[in-house]
Parts: structure tokens; sequence; C-alpha cells
């Protein structure tokens, strides 16, 4: 942790996992901010995300906490 005085010692781990995949990341974090749903409409453009992951960011974009609290068989 930094301050105006310095380092300062953390007790604990020096470790975070970084998740890098958009969906994995919003099904972790359990929450679409409109960040998250305007790169989910890039990634879909792009054909890097599928058409059932994106409705699933969308439908929890819009409030359904369901959409993503079960892990859902991908069928493309």
């Amino acid at each position: 942790m930094l301050t105006g005085a310095g380092d300062v010692d953390v007790a604990g781990t020096g470790e975070v996992a970084v998740v890098t995949d958009l969906f994995e990341r919003v099904v972790a974090r359990g929450t679409v901010t409109d960040d998250d749903l305007a790169a989910a409409e890039e990634r879909l453009r792009a054909g890097e995300l599928t058409e059932r992951k994106f409705e699933r960011i969308y439908r929890a974009w819009l409030g359904d906490d369901a959409a993503l609290a079960a892990e859902q068989r991908e069928v493309e």
C-alpha cells in the first residue's frame, strides 16, 4: 500500500488472481457494468464472444440476477 509517507508493508499474500476473459471476469464479479456490456458487444461483433454468453451478460446488465448464477452448457 502506498501512502504519502512512503511504502507500507501489508500482512498476507502479495498475489491477486487476474482474469483476462471478459465473460469469466463478469461471472466471478457477479455484476455487469456499462463498460463490460460495451466490451461484450465489441467482442460479439469480432466473433470473440458467443451470442449465448453475450445474452447472459446483457440479461445480467438488465438486472436478471440468475443470468450469471449458474454455469450453463454453451451450445455453439
